[in-house]
């Protein structure tokens, strides 16, 4: 974790990896990759297409920083290699880190739109009660986070709808 800035404690960082390892599969592999089949979603399955999520190398993360073209159950699948890698790269600089916390935590007119909602819902559907904790985790320790919070400074509003979302769909109490 060399290029770690933020303020989280790198031991709950580490802690959070191991966790995401040991509660998202690496099996089966999801198809299709991607919802549509324009330049850019098909540039990311070619890059994804195939692997398993642990596989999937930093640079491939970086080309294909938003989560937003992902299918649902790609979505759901290769979430943990944006988590881990967030963690990894727990800082202002890491455009990976900021595009899986926009993806999780939606903020302003994006938690009003129902198709935005729509779109969230049918990711989270995919999730279990112990990754929809894990993801909080995560968000939780941006939210705790004095560097990040330059760019989600109303992440709370995020974690509220999202939240809400797992509530309704009955991944937590």
């Amino acid at each position: 974790m060399s290029e770690e800035k933020g303020t989280g404690s790198a031991a709950e960082r580490i802690e959070l990896i191991a966790e995401i390892e040991q509660t998202f599969e690496a099996r089966p592999l999801p198809h299709p990759i991607a919802e549509c089949d324009c330049p850019g979603c098909r540039d990311l399955t070619a890059d994804f297409y195939g692997r398993q999520w642990l596989e999937i190398d930093d640079a491939k993360l970086e080309a294909n920083k938003s989560l937003s073209f992902f299918a649902p159950k790609a979505f759901h699948y290769f979430l943990p290699a944006y988590l881990r890698y967030s963690l990894r790269h727990f800082n202002l600089d890491s455009a990976v880190c900021e595009f899986t916390v926009y993806a999780l935590a939606p903020t302003g007119d994006l938690v009003k739109d129902p198709s935005r909602t729509a779109w969230m819902r049918e990711r989270l559907i995919c999730f279990d009660r112990k990754q929809a904790e894990v993801i909080l985790r995560f968000l939780a320790l941006v939210s705790q986070d004095e560097e990040l919070s330059g760019f989600h400074y109303d992440i709370g509003e995020g974690i509220s709808y999202l939240t809400g979302l797992l509530r309704d769909l009955k991944l937590l109490d």
